[in-house]
């Protein structure tokens, strides 16, 4: 879920720890998952920071910043 969705939410734990985090998270909330769930890592970078919380299976993943083109082409 969206930073912004996770500090709205009425799970005091879920948005007490999206709470300690920048905007430019995303988290997955693996609680109540079935063996065997996770999330879709694919869409983010080698270089995106991941944050799991102390005692919960609850994960955040820092969004890659959107570059534009000539920065991606140049690599700035």
């Amino acid at each position: 879920m969206e930073w912004q969705q996770a500090i709205e939410s009425e799970d005091r734990l879920l948005k007490t720890f999206a709470l300690t985090l920048p905007e430019t998270f995303m988290i997955a909330d693996l609680r109540n998952a079935t063996n065997g769930a996770g999330f879709a890592y694919g869409k983010f970078t080698k270089t995106s920071t991941a944050i799991r919380h102390k005692t919960e299976l609850i994960w955040a993943i820092e969004k890659p910043l959107k570059r534009s083109f000539m920065a991606r082409l140049f690599g700035k």
